[in-house]
């Protein structure tokens, strides 16, 4: 039986009730029995190196090392044809075919073969299969049991058995057990820390048995070498000692396994000799370690046997700096290693796995060295010793200006004038050896700042340096900017050798003087900073700088000239006050200043009057005649000069001229004549308006006391139609006025005011001219725009003389006065502000103007109608109706409103009921019904304080109304901008509203109020509905009740059922009832028509009224109805059938409208069923 097989077993029992009967029907049952399967498992048998550990978890292999793996194969009692065992080898590791697969049986008894290998037999159990020794598993499987190859990395072999039969039959487990080993391989995917998980699957046949084993896991284990080195010191010249040490050691880490062969070699590079005092000093950790010591020279060179992890060795040695060594340049030691992953060329030999590495060293199936791509067991470690360059200092050490100091911008910084020149000291310092070639630049500042390189030279050279050229000449050149300024100087020294001497003193110096001059370029700005820079080349890409800074500084100055009078006019003094003072930015003491004021023809200059008041006193004063012209050598930076000098205004001066006079300052940046100075100047005026006329004008009245000046703000307000006076003064200046004219310009444009009046009010008693109007004499009116309008008066005055007497008053004035009137045109509205009128005085010399505002305001109503009662708007002949007017201002009104007219026009049919019925809270109303229906309402005004008023009045309805007529009121406001209606000034405007009732139409209602038999009822069908079977009659009852008043052209017309949902015929009709109230201008007699279905049966009756008048008596009662009866019969035709619902349908007509109603009875019908039976009768 082959596993995981079952069989069943069946059991039949058949019987009969007696020997010779018939067999009664067999019975029968079964049991099933199932083989059981294969167990796999897989296990970790050994490496090949005790360098990685085989008992943590997971195990650790390093490249190139072999590791033997255990498959057992528990087999069930039966036989299992074509057994194979497939491991299932992952990436990285690959099977050794190296006669080292071996496999044994396991069992208690000898039960178990192979019908192919002749495989021996152990005894054990499952308990005892990790336990059995390896050298127990003894078959070796010949190459014809293996298969799968070529074996390369991943690569799965099959190990194959033939038929194995068990016949043991104890209660035990028997096994197959196989082990082989597999080569951890030297390639990209094996990595420190990388995992190898290893599985295999049982087949018979093709036919797996049970799936994969238990993976087994090993773990990518490898040496991580580092080397650092270092040196000590790291700075150096010719002949200095340099102690270097190295440390190479292997991580200690969890995944680390020991480098063999490691190998440190270090080769001094050019600028170090004689390698000595060699020593090595491992740590604790590096167990196992020898060591060969291959150093030849100046070539370090030491072989290490294993770097056990977490092992350190750390060697250090001596060597010297040779004299050739650059000044600048950098050495690198730099020291290497390299090492393997397996002692010897093919691992530890003797091994637990009984197989050696087989390939050669750096190979796929050899260990891993540092030969490079995957190969990659090599580290390097650097030390740099720096030979220090040439040192380089720079420093101002003189300037041609004592004043200047270092403290003005940046502290410690010298300050240099426009001008002044300064020394500049460069220092280079050469380290001990020898300098290829030494050249000193030196460029003074040329960005942010110009400086002019005026002499440069050699002070001194250092008594151990011997250069090439001791004493070279200076090359001066304008190198930076070609703007023909020197700016450039340079020292070449040729190749300079420093002796050793083991000091740093000024036998290694060089000492070089630059001098310089900050020239007056528009680049150099107070508080510029300025770089002078050094610079020493010396070798090939090798080159130090320095530098110094100086702050460029300037006097910075401010003139401030005032007067005492800003206005006057001839003979006027004048006390002119000059202030020079340094401005806070200013740097520096101001030089050689001059101050120069010439003075006018305006003016005559006191030269007695010129005097300091504060600060230095002048050096120099050469004024004369009209001219100031004063000198001071030096202004210190916190001097401060105040002078004063006195002149007085000529006669010669004309109104409206402006006088000025200004003073001139200028200075320089240093002391006494150089051509590299600066000078700056500054000026300052000051300006005497010779005094002009003046123009005051206010509006003086306004015709309307309603109006204010709260409207739109302070600016008087003024409505449509309203008259506004102005008046304005016009002020002379003391002497002649020639060609004076006065022009007065009301508002144009957004607003329109027409002239009224004009006249000249008042003459002041100074004031004189040929050509001067009389008082009282009209201005010219004229229209400017082309308007129509006129806007505009002028006063032509002629040459005024005003005679001086020193006192400006009344005397010294004319007075005007112009009316105008707010036109009612439609540029004028509510809301157009600040509307200026325009008083101006023309003279030869110029013009002044004065102004005066107003705002333009206006009424603006709305009137409201409604009808107060009845509430719902229905009304009928001789019911009263209660209207109501409501008149307010809108929230745009800006001022009263007058002459209020409200013209209420009543329709026809509302009749006024009496002035005495009126209501109202508007002062002053008075009522004018004598042309009924039209009533006039008006009262004298509606202030914008008291915002509204109301007036009701109340109507009856006429008997003449008609049903359904819509009665509309209409009524119309009218009201004025001023209480008396001037045409074309004041503004007249309306509003209107209408306001409507409407009155009541009759109804009609219709009923089926009786049937001729009594045993029809309503039971039938639908239960609110009367029953009437075939032949049977119907009385319908019809209402028509009328409104108040009259109804013409009434019908009633009823149309009885006629047509495919069945019929009713009419036989009769009678008016019942007739109202008290009611009376008709025809009798309603009814008139029969076959109109439906042309069968000779009438199925339409009509009855016309004409006109109805229902006489008011204010009560809805019988007296305002006609009561109509129809009799109808339910024809026999097929159509009414039992259940069919009959429509009879009543019309009301009348002119303004027309109503329905309509009444619904339902066909009933006998049924009869019959029943017969047949019975025996007794003889």
């Amino acid at each position: 039986m082959a596993p995981n097989t079952s069989f069943s077993n069946t059991a039949s029992l058949a019987w009969s009730s007696q020997p010779g009967a018939p067999a009664f029907p067999a019975r029968t049952d079964e049991a099933n029995v199932s083989i059981r399967n294969v167990g796999l498992q897989k296990i970790f048998v050994a490496s090949s190196e005790p360098g990685t550990s085989d008992t943590t978890n997971p195990p650790r292999v390093t490249i190139g090392e072999i590791v033997r793996y255990r498959l057992a194969l528990r087999v069930p009692e039966g036989q299992i044809p074509a057994l194979s065992l497939r491991d299932n080898l992952p990436g990285g590791l690959i099977f050794l075919d190296d006669g080292t697969a071996r496999a044994v049986f396991v069992s208690n008894g000898a039960g178990l073969s192979s019908s192919t290998l002749a495989i021996p037999n152990v005894s054990g159990n499952a308990s005892s299969l990790a336990a059995i020794p390896s050298a127990s598993v003894s078959f070796a499987l010949p190459t014809g049991a293996i298969s799968g190859g070529p074996f390369n990395s991943g690569t799965d072999p099959v190990f194959a058995f033939g038929d194995v039969t068990n016949a043991d039959g104890d209660g035990d487990d028997e096994f197959l057990l196989v082990e082989f080993n597999a080569l951890v391989a030297n390639n990209g995917t094996n990595n420190i820390g990388n995992n190898r998980n290893n599985s295999f699957t049982a087949f018979s046949g093709a036919t797996n048995l049970n799936g994969n084993s238990n993976t087994v896991q090993v773990r990518v284990a490898e040496p991580v070498v580092s080397v650092s080195k270092s040196a000590s010191p790291t700075t150096g010249d010719a002949g200095d000692v340099i102690g270097f040490t190295l440390v190479a050691g292997n991580a200690g880490g969890a995944d680390n396994s020991p480098a063999y062969e490691a190998s440190l070699v270090d080769t001094l590079p050019p600028g170090l000799v004689n390698l000595r005092n060699v020593n090595v000093s491992p740590n604790a950790a590096c167990i196992g370690l020898t060591m060969s010591n291959n150093t030849v020279g100046d070539t370090l060179d030491l072989l290490f046997s294993v770097l056990a992890p977490g092992c350190l060795v750390t060697v250090s040695f001596d060597a010297d700096l040779t004299a050739t060594v650059a000044p600048g340049s950098v050495i690198t030691n730099t020291a290497s290693s390299s090492w393997t992953s397996l002692p010897g060329i093919d691992g530890t030999a003797g091994n637990p796995t009984g197989s050696t590495t087989p390939g050669v060293p750096g190979s796929a199936t050899g260990e891993r060295d540092g030969s490079g791509g995957v190969n990659d067991y090599n580290a390097t470690g650097s030390a740099n010793i720096n030979v220090p360059g040439v040192g380089l200092i720079k420093s101002v050490i003189a300037t041609s200006e004592a004043e200047t100091g270092n403290a003005e911008f940046r502290p410690g910084i010298e300050d240099l004038a426009i001008g002044e020149s300064a020394t500049f000291e460069i220092v280079a310092t050469l380290p001990e050896g020898t300098t290829p070639q030494l050249v000193i630049t030196d460029t003074v500042p040329f960005t942010n700042g110009v400086m002019r390189l005026d002499s440069a030279s050699v002070i001194s050279v250092g008594a151990n340096l011997a250069p090439a050229t001791p004493a070279p000449l200076p090359v001066i050149s304008d190198n930076q900017l070609a703007d023909g300024i020197n700016d450039t100087v340079s020292f070449d020294f040729g190749q300079v050798i420093n002796t050793p001497d083991g000091l740093v003193d000024a036998a290694d110096r060089i000492v070089i003087q630059v001098v310089a001059t900050l020239v007056d370029e528009a680049a150099n700005v107070n508080g510029d900073a300025l770089t002078n820079t050094a610079l020493v080349q010396f070798g090939p890409g090798l080159n130090a700088s320095a530098s110094a800074g100086m702050d460029v500084v300037e006097p910075l100055l401010n003139i401030d000239k005032s007067g005492s009078i800003t206005q006057g006019d001839a003979g006027d003094l004048v006390t002119f006050t000059i202030t020079i003072n340094h401005l806070p930015a200013s740097a520096s003491d101001a030089h050689d200043l001059v101050f120069q004021d010439v003075l006018p023809a305006g003016l005559v200059l006191n030269p007695a009057s010129i005097s300091v008041t504060s600060g230095p006193n002048f050096d120099v004063n050469t004024s004369t005649g009209n001219t100031v012209s004063l000198g001071w050598i030096t202004l210190a930076q916190a001097d401060i000069i105040e002078l004063e000098y006195q002149a007085t205004l000529a006669v010669g001066v004309q109104p409206g001229q402006t006088v000025t006079n200004t003073g001139d300052l200028s200075w320089t940046s240093i002391a006494g004549a150089n051509p590299d100075q600066r000078t700056r100047n500054d000026s300052d005026s000051h300006a005497i308006v010779i005094t002009e006329p003046g123009v005051n004008k206010i509006v003086f009245d306004t015709s309307e006391p309603s109006t204010g000046d709260a409207e739109f703000g302070l600016p008087p307000d003024l409505t449509i139609g309203e008259q506004v006076t102005y008046r304005f003064t016009v002020e002379l200046p003391e002497g002649t006025s020639e060609a004076a004219t006065v022009i007065d310009q009301l508002p144009t444009g957004s607003s329109v005011l027409q002239v009224v009046s004009s006249r000249l009010v008042r003459i002041g008693a100074n004031i004189s001219g040929p050509g001067l109007p009389a008082l009282g004499s009209p201005g010219l009116a004229s229209d400017s725009d082309a308007d129509g309008v006129d806007d505009r008066v002028v006063w032509t005055l002629g040459d005024l003389l005003n005679t001086p007497d020193g006192v400006m008053n009344a005397d010294d004035e004319f007075e005007f006065e112009v009316v105008a009137v707010v036109l009612d045109v439609p540029a004028n509205q509510s809301g157009d502000v600040d509307q200026l009128n325009t008083a101006t005085l023309q003279t030869a010399t110029g013009s002044v103007s004065g102004t005066a505002a107003i705002d333009l305001v206006a009424p603006t109503l709305a009137l409201n109608k409604s009808i107060v009662a009845p509430a719902d708007g229905f009304v009928d002949a001789g019911d009263t109706v209660t209207a109501r007017l409501d008149i307010s201002h809108t929230a745009v009104s800006t001022a009263d409103a007058f002459n209020l007219l409200v013209t209420d026009t009543l329709p026809a049919e509302l009749n006024w009921a009496g002035d005495g019925l009126v209501t109202s809270d508007c002062a002053g109303l008075n009522i004018d019904s004598s042309a009924a229906p039209v009533i006039v309402f008006d009262f004298a005004a509606l202030d914008q304080t008291t915002a509204g008023c109301f007036i009701e009045y109340q109507a009856v309805v006429d008997i003449a109304a008609m049903p359904g007529q819509t009665l509309t009121n209409s009524a119309v406001l009218d009201y004025d901008s001023t209480p008396v209606f001037v045409a074309g000034q004041t503004r007249r405007r309306m509003d209107s509203d209408t306001a409507e009732v409407n009155v009541l139409a009759p109804s009609l209602v219709k009923v089926a109020v009786e049937t001729s038999l009594a045993d029809t009822g309503m039971s039938q069908g639908d239960p609110t509905l009367l029953d009437l079977s075939i032949g049977e009659t119907v009385t319908y009852r019809l209402t028509l009740v009328f409104p108040e008043g009259t109804s013409s052209n009434v019908v009633l017309t009823d149309n009885l059922p006629a047509g495919p949902g069945g019929v009713i015929e009419a036989i009769g009709a009678v008016v019942t009832a007739v109202g008290g109230n009611i009376s008709t201008s025809l009798p309603g007699n009814p008139v029969f028509q076959d109109n439906a279905l042309g069968d000779g049966l009438a199925d339409t009756v009509t009855l016309d009224f004409g006109t109805v008048i229902n006489t008011p008596d204010g009560l809805d009662d019988a007296n305002d109805r006609i009561v109509v009866e129809i009799v109808g019969r339910v024809v026999d035709v097929a159509a009414n059938s039992n259940g069919v619902v009959l429509t009879n349908s009543a019309e009301l007509s009348f002119d303004g409208g027309s109503l329905n109603d309509a009444a619904d009875v339902e066909v009933v019908e006998p049924e009869v069923n019959l029943s017969k039976a047949m019975a025996m009768q007794a003889n």
